[in-house]
C-alpha cells in the first residue's frame, strides 16, 4: 500500500493548505510506481494496477482477455470489436480521450492470445537490465499462443499509434533451441487497416527467446518508431524496419545467446546449444526503407548476421502487392556498434542514394565484417571503425558500383574489392588489399601491412598523403544514456482531485469545438497542486487525460515534476493531458506560459494554442516553456506554438531535453545564457503535425486546416520555410546535441554569438530536412564538431504543397552557410547531403571542413561561394554530380581545397584551387586506354529511344543513350558492323558499359549475344544481374569475326532508366600486337634497364598483364622497380604531363 499512502499523504497536505477535503476525481486509482527492487530512471504513475484488478501474476491463468479489458478502459473503448481510427468508443478512435498506464507488478502473466495496445496507452511492468548472468525477474509475459505460425497478424502485442510497452520481459516457455518453432512476432508496430503507424515505443524490454522480437507492420507504412533499451535472444529476426516515412530511433539494443541461457526461465539450455542455432540462422537488425533513421549503441554476439540492409519486398506476407512509391532502400546514421562472433557483421545488400553512415563500429571474430552487395545505390561511409575477421574482412562484390568509404579505420584482415569504388584515407590495412579490374580506388595516407594489389582497369589514386589529419572527436557514452530524472520526493498530487479542482474537457476538441470556450480556467487549480507539491518538498503533479483550458501562466517549483498521463514519445495526437493555452496572445516578450524553477521537471504533456488558426497570419506568443538550471523536459509535444522552449534567458546548466515533438511557427528551442553542460536529444518536429492536424493520425485538432484542400495547409509549410528557426545555439559551453530532427524551416541549426562568442560542444546524428538554410554558423566560441549529420535543403517556391505567404518572395536554399562575422572553424565530420537547394555552401567567413561526405546534392546552381578570407576544405567526398563548382570562376577556387574525392569541377580548372590533390572524376576513366577499343564506325540501335542510340559510341562520356523509361525485361541495345562482307569484324572477349555519370542506371539484368560472320550464328556469351555504373562483362569465351553485338535487359526495375554513356570492347590478343615496345617510343622519356623502369616526370604509373589485369600502380615515382614481376610481356601506362603514354615491356625471369 506504499503507493496509495504516498498519494493520500500528498492529498492531506493539499487539503490542509486549501482548507478543503479529499475526494477522488475519477475512477482510476492513480499511484506511483516505485518498487525499490526494480529501480527506474523516471517515477511512473499507474492509472490501473493489474493485480489490484484481479490479474493472476502466478503464470497459471490466461490473462489475455483481462489485460485487454483494462487497456481498453484507459482508451475509453466501448466498442472493443471495432478497431478504427474514428468513431466514438472504437478502439483507437481519435474521438476518445485516451491515456494512462496499465501497471503489471512483478510476477508472471500467462498470455495465450493476442493483445492490442490502444492509442495513447502504456503497458508497464517491473524490470531490471539483464547483466552479469543474473536471471530474469520482475514482470514476465509468458507467451503460449500460435506456436508454429509466424503470421504477424497474430502477434502477441500489436501497437496502435502513440503507444508504449516498457519495463517487462517476454518469454516463450515452449521454445526449444534444438527444435526451434515459429511464432508470430512478439510485438508488431502498427495495426493492419488502421490509419497511421506512428510513434510506437518499446523501452526497457527483455525479449528472452522470441522468434521475431519487433516488426514494423508489413501492411501499414508509417513513421517515427522508437526502440530504447532492449535485450534478448531473438531466434529469427530481432528488429525489422521498413516503409518508414519519418525518423525512427533505435538506441541501446543488445542481442546474444547468453540472455536466454542465463534467464533462469523454463527449461535450462546451454549457451552453446542456443548459439549453434543463432549463429546459423538468426539476424539481429534488418533495415529496409527507414527514412533518416538513427541506430546507436547496438551490440550483437553469436548471430548469423548482426545488421543487414535490404530493399523493400514487392509483396506483403499475404501476397498482396506493395506499391512502388512506398518501397525503398535504407539510409540514415549508425553509431557505436560492437559485433563479435557472428558470421556477417554488416551485410549491405541495399542503400538509398542518400547513403548510409557508420561511425565507431567495432567488429571482432566475425567471418566477414563488411560485405557490399550490388543493390546499393548510395555510398557507405565508415569513420573511426575497427574491423577484424577470420575470413575476408571487407568484401565488395562484382557489379557493385557505389563507394565504400573508410576514414581513420583499422581493418585487420583482407579487403577484396571485386566491384564498386574503394575509398580509404588514414586507414591501417592489416591484410592484403585487392582491387579487381572492375573496381577502382582512391587510397590516401594509409598504412599497408599486407600487399596492395591494384588490378583496376580504371584510373585510380594511391598516395601517401592523408587527406584530413585531425582525429575524430569522442562522443561520450554518458551522453547517450538516459539519466535519472525524478522529483525531489516520491509523492503524487493529482490535479483533478477535489483539493485542486481541475476540470478538463474529456472529449476531443474537434468533436466538441465549443467545449473550450465554456470550459473552466484550470490555471489556478494546477498551480495550487504545484504549490502543494512544493510545500511537501517535491513530488509529481499529475494531469489525467483531457484538455485543460489555461488562461494564465504557471510555475513549476524546484523539486517538482509536472507530468501528463501519456508519457510517450509522440506527435501531439490529442491523447493524454493537453494544456490549451489562451495566455500571452500578441506579445512574444511576455512571460512564458510555463516557468521552470531550478531542478524541476516537465514530461508527458501536450501544449496547444487553440487561437492559432491561420498560418498566413500567425499570432505571436511568448515561449511556451522557460527552463532553468538542472531542469528536465521529456516527451513534450508542441502544437501551434509560436516559440517552444527557452533555455537562454536563464543560465540553464545541466539541462536535459529528450523528445520534443510537433511544430512551432517561430522557434522550437533556443539555448544560450552561458548555460553549461546541457544535453538536447531526440527532437522530432515536422510541419505536418500542424498542416495535417485535421487527420486522425495527427490528432483531429479543431485549430487545423479543415482538410487537404484547405489553403491553410500549404501556407503552413510556406510560413515555416519563411520564418521558423528550429534549433538556435547561442552562448553556451559543452553543449551536446544528439539525434535531433526537423522538417520544414527557414533556418535549421543556427550557431550564433549572443555577445560572449557563441557555443562550444559537440553534435551527433542531427538532421534537418526541407530547410532554406539548413546549417548556419554565425558564431562559435571554440570547437563544436557535427558528426553523422544529414543535411537537406529545399528552395521555397509557390506550389501545391507549399505556398509563399502573400507579400513574401521565393527563397533559394543553402545547405551550409557562414556569416561574415564568423571567425571560427566548423567541422562537419561524416555527412549525407541531398535535396534541391540552389547553393550548397555560402561561406562568408571562417573555415568549413567538410570531411567524409556523400554529396548526393551539391547545389543545383553552384556548389560554393567562398568570400575573401574564408575557406572551404573538402576531403573524402563523393559527388553524384556538379552543376557548377563555384559561383565566381577563377576567384572562389583560390579559397577551396579538395582532396581524395570523386567529383568534376564543372566550370572551373583544378589548377585554380588552393589545393586539388588525389581526386578522381565522377565518370570512370580507363586507366589503360589501349586495353579497350570503341565501336567507331558501327551502327547502334535500341528497342527504346533508338534515335539516341549512337550517343553510346560517340566517344563523348557526357552524352548517353537511355531507355527514357524504367527498366523492363526485353529492352535491348544493338551494335552492328557495316552490312555485307566488307564490313568490319572484330575479335572480342568482353564489354565495358560506362554509365558512371548515371551511377544507378546499369542494367538490372542482362544477356549478351554476339553474331559471327563466318558461321552466321548467334552465341550467348555472358549473363548477369545488377549492373552498376561501370559494368565490365567478361565473356565465357573469346569470339572471332564478330559483326553484331546485342545486349538484352532481362530484369524489370521500377525506378531508373537503363543508360549507356559509352561502350567499349576488349581483346586480349590485340594488346600485345598493337602497342609499341618501350624501346621504339622515341622522345617519350621512358626506358627500362635491369628491371627498373625510368618513367620520368609523371602523375602515375600502372603495369598491366596482357589480359588487362593490373599488376600494380604507383603515383608520381620517376623510378619504378619491376623486380616483383614474373618474366613475360607487360603493358605499362605512364600518365605524363602531356598525356597518357602506353608501351609494351618484356621482362626476363
Amino acid at each position: 500500500m506504499k503507493k496509495l499512502t504516498n498519494r493520500l499523504a500528498a492529498l492531506l497536505v493539499a487539503a490542509m493548505a486549501a482548507g478543503g477535503s479529499y475526494a477522488v476525481g475519477d475512477d482510476f486509482k492513480y499511484a506511483l510506481i516505485n518498487n525499490p527492487a526494480y529501480p527506474t530512471t523516471d517515477l511512473g504513475v499507474a492509472s490501473i494496477n493489474g493485480v489490484d484488478e484481479g490479474l493472476d501474476n502466478s503464470g497459471t491463468t490466461d490473462c489475455t482477455a483481462k489485460i485487454q479489458e483494462l487497456l481498453d478502459k484507459l482508451a475509453n473503448v466501448t466498442n472493443p470489436d471495432k478497431n478504427s481510427d474514428q468513431g466514438l468508443g472504437n478502439r483507437g478512435a481519435a474521438e476518445n480521450q485516451t491515456g494512462g498506464v496499465l501497471y503489471l507488478p512483478e510476477g508472471q502473466y500467462r498470455v495465450e492470445g493476442q493483445i492490442m495496445i490502444p492509442r495513447g496507452v502504456t503497458l508497464r511492468g517491473d524490470w531490471k537490465k539483464p547483466e552479469n548472468g543474473q536471471p530474469v525477474s520482475g514482470t514476465v509475459i509468458l507467451a503460449y499462443g500460435e506456436k508454429g505460425n509466424d503470421d504477424e497478424l497474430k502477434a502477441l502485442f500489436t501497437m496502435q499509434p502513440s503507444t508504449q510497452i516498457c519495463n517487462l520481459s517476454i518469454f516463450y516457455p515452449e521454445q526449444d533451441p534444438n527444435n526451434v518453432s515459429k511464432y508470430p512476432p512478439a510485438i508488431v508496430y502498427g495495426q493492419h487497416g488502421y490509419f497511421g503507424n506512428d510513434y510506437c515505443n518499446v523501452r526497457n524490454v527483455t525479449f528472452v527467446n522470441p522468434y521475431t522480437a519487433i516488426l514494423f507492420s508489413s501492411y501499414n507504412g508509417g513513421g517515427c518508431p522508437n526502440i530504447f533499451g532492449i535485450y534478448g535472444t531473438p531466434l529469427y529476426q530481432g528488429v525489422v524496419m521498413d516503409r518508414i516515412a519519418d525518423v525512427g530511433r533505435f538506441d541501446h539494443i543488445y542481442f546474444s545467446p547468453s540472455y536466454w541461457a542465463n534467464s533462469g526461465l523454463g527449461t535450462e539450455y546451454s549457451e552453446s546449444a542456443i548459439k549453434n542455432y543463432t549463429y546459423n540462422n538468426s539476424t539481429g537488425i534488418v533495415m529496409r526503407r527507414n527514412d533518416w533513421s538513427y541506430t546507436c549503441n547496438y551490440d550483437c554476439e553469436g548471430y548469423h548476421t548482426a545488421f543487414r540492409t535490404e530493399w523493400t519486398p514487392a509483396t506483403r506476407p499475404d501476397g498482396g502487392a506493395i506499391d512502388d512509391a512506398s518501397r525503398g532502400r535504407p539510409n540514415g546514421h549508425n553509431y557505436g556498434f560492437n559485433v563479435s562472433g557472428c558470421q556477417y557483421a554488416i551485410d549491405l545488400t541495399a542503400s538509398s542514394g542518400s547513403g548510409i553512415m557508420f561511425t565507431r563500429i567495432n567488429v571482432d571474430d566475425c567471418t566477414e565484417a563488411v560485405r557490399l552487395g550490388n543493390g546499393a545505390e548510395g555510398p557507405i561511409q565508415f569513420y573511426g571503425c575497427d574491423f577484424a575477421s577470420t575470413g575476408t574482412t571487407v568484401d565488395m562484390v562484382e557489379n557493385a558500383s557505389v563507394p565504400l568509404m573508410f576514414k581513420d579505420c583499422n581493418i585487420d584482415g583482407s579487403v577484396n574489392a571485386l566491384g564498386g569504388q574503394l575509398m580509404a584515407d588514414g586507414t591501417t590495412f592489416g591484410g592484403d588489399v585487392y582491387v579487381a579490374p572492375a573496381a577502382r580506388a582512391i587510397l590516401t595516407g594509409n598504412t599497408f601491412n599486407g600487399e596492395l594489389n591494384n588490378s583496376s582497369l580504371y584510373e585510380c589514386v594511391v598516395s601517401d598523403q592523408v587527406a584530413y589529419s585531425q582525429p575524430l572527436p569522442e562522443f561520450k557514452q554518458e551522453w547517450m544514456e538516459v539519466p535519472v530524472t525524478k522529483p525531489a520526493k516520491e509523492a503524487l498530487f493529482v490535479v483533478t482531485d477535489a483539493a485542486y479542482g481541475a476540470e478538463p474537457i474529456n472529449t476531443n476538441t474537434k468533436v466538441n469545438p465549443d467545449g473550450l470556450s465554456s470550459a473552466k480556467d484550470n490555471t489556478a487549480a494546477i498551480q495550487n497542486a504545484l504549490n502543494a507539491a512544493k510545500a511537501n518538498g517535491g513530488g509529481i503533479v499529475y494531469l489525467p487525460s483531457g484538455h485543460y483550458r489555461m488562461n494564465g501562466n504557471i510555475t513549476i517549483p524546484e523539486g517538482v515534476e509536472l507530468k501528463g498521463s501519456s508519457d510517450i514519445a509522440s506527435v501531439p495526437r490529442g491523447n493524454g493531458a493537453i494544456l490549451e493555452v489562451f495566455a500571452g496572445k500578441g506579445n512574444e516578450n511576455a512571460e512564458p506560459f510555463i516557468t521552470m524553477e531550478p531542478n524541476s521537471g516537465l514530461r508527458g504533456i501536450t501544449i496547444n494554442y487553440p487561437e492559432q488558426t491561420d498560418p498566413a497570419n500567425v499570432q505571436k506568443y511568448p515561449y511556451a516553456v522557460r527552463g532553468n538550471a538542472g531542469v528536465y523536459i521529456v516527451n513534450l509535444a508542441l502544437r501551434a506554438t509560436y516559440h517552444g522552449v527557452d533555455l537562454f534567458t536563464n543560465k540553464c546548466d545541466n539541462h536535459y531535453v529528450d523528445y520534443i515533438s510537433g511544430h512551432s511557427f517561430g522557434n522550437v528551442i533556443r539555448v544560450g545564457g552561458g548555460s553549461e553542460g546541457g544535453l538536447i536529444s531526440n527532437i522530432q518536429c515536422n510541419t505536418i503535425a500542424y498542416s495535417n492536424g485535421y487527420e486522425s493520425k495527427y490528432g483531429f485538432w479543431a485549430n487545423s486546416p479543415e482538410d487537404h484542400e484547405d489553403i491553410r495547409r500549404p501556407y503552413a509549410y510556406g510560413q515555416n520555410k519563411e520564418s521558423l528557426e528550429f534549433l538556435i545555439v547561442g552562448d553556451c559551453k559543452d553543449q551536446v546535441l544528439y539525434n535531433n530532427f526537423l522538417f520544414g524551416c527557414n533556418k535549421g541549426i543556427v550557431f550564433q554569438n549572443d555577445g560572449n562568442g557563441g557555443a562550444t560542444g559537440i553534435g551527433l546524428g542531427n538532421a534537418v530536412d526541407g530547410a532554406v538554410n539548413t546549417v548556419v554558423f554565425n558564431g562559435l566560441n571554440g570547437s563544436f564538431p557535427l558528426i553523422n549529420s544529414q543535411i537537406v535543403a529545399l528552395n521555397h517556391t509557390d506550389g501545391d504543397d507549399s505556398k509563399i505567404t502573400p507579400g513574401h518572395e521565393a527563397l533559394s536554399a543553402h545547405f551550409i552557410t557562414t556569416g561574415p562575422d564568423f571567425k571560427g572553424t566548423a567541422d562537419i565530420l561524416s555527412s549525407n547531403n541531398w535535396g534541391g537547394g540552389d547553393h550548397f555552401a555560402e561561406i562568408n567567413g571562417g573555415t568549413v571542413n567538410l570531411i567524409l561526405t556523400n554529396m548526393a546534392a551539391a547545389g543545383s546552381v553552384y556548389t560554393a561561394n567562398v568570400a575573401e578570407g574564408a575557406k572551404l576544405n573538402i576531403a573524402d567526398a563523393f559527388f553524384k554530380s556538379v552543376t557548377s563548382m563555384v559561383e565566381t570562376p577563377e576567384d572562389d577556387e583560390a579559397r577551396i581545397s579538395v582532396a581524395a574525392s570523386v567529383l568534376d569541377v564543372t566550370g572551373s580548372s583544378s589548377l585554380d584551387f588552393a589545393s586539388y590533390e588525389d581526386n578522381l572524376s565522377i565518370q570512370w576513366k580507363i586507366g589503360n586506354k589501349d586495353v579497350f577499343s570503341n565501336f567507331s564506325g558501327w551502327t547502334a540501335s535500341a528497342s527504346d529511344n533508338g534515335a539516341n542510340a549512337n550517343r553510346a559510341i560517340d566517344s563523348n562520356g557526357t552524352t548517353r543513350w537511355d531507355t527514357g523509361t524504367a527498366q523492363t525485361a526485353g529492352q535491348w541495345f544493338d551494335l552492328k558492323s557495316e552490312d555485307g562482307t566488307g564490313g568490319q569484324v572484330i575479335t572480342i572477349g568482353g564489354l565495358l558499359l560506362d554509365a558512371s555519370a548515371s551511377p544507378n542506371d546499369g542494367p538490372d539484368g542482362y544477356r549478351v549475344e554476339v553474331h559471327t560472320r563466318a558461321t552466321d550464328e548467334w552465341k550467348t556469351v555472358a549473363e548477369g544481374e545488377n549492373g552498376g555504373g561501370m559494368l565490365l562483362i567478361m565473356f565465357n569465351e573469346e569470339v572471332k569475326r564478330v559483326d553484331e553485338v546485342k545486349i538484352t535487359q532481362t530484369a524489370t526495375k521500377s525506378s531508373g532508366y537503363w543508360s549507356i554513356h559509352e561502350i567499349y570492347y576488349t581483346n586480349g590478343y590485340k594488346i600485345s600486337s598493337d602497342i609499341d615496345d618501350v624501346a621504339s617510343g622515341e622522345g617519350d622519356g621512358i626506358s627500362i634497364t635491369d628491371g627498373v623502369l625510368y618513367a620520368g616526370e609523371n602523375d602515375g604509373v600502372a603495369v598491366f598483364a596482357l589480359d588487362g589485369t593490373k599488376k600494380f600502380e604507383v603515383s608520381g615515382k620517376e623510378t619504378v622497380q619491376l623486380g616483383g614481376l614474373e618474366g613475360g610481356v607487360y603493358i605499362v601506362a605512364v600518365k605524363k604531363p602531356e598525356g597518357m603514354v602506353v608501351r609494351k615491356i618484356s621482362l626476363s625471369k
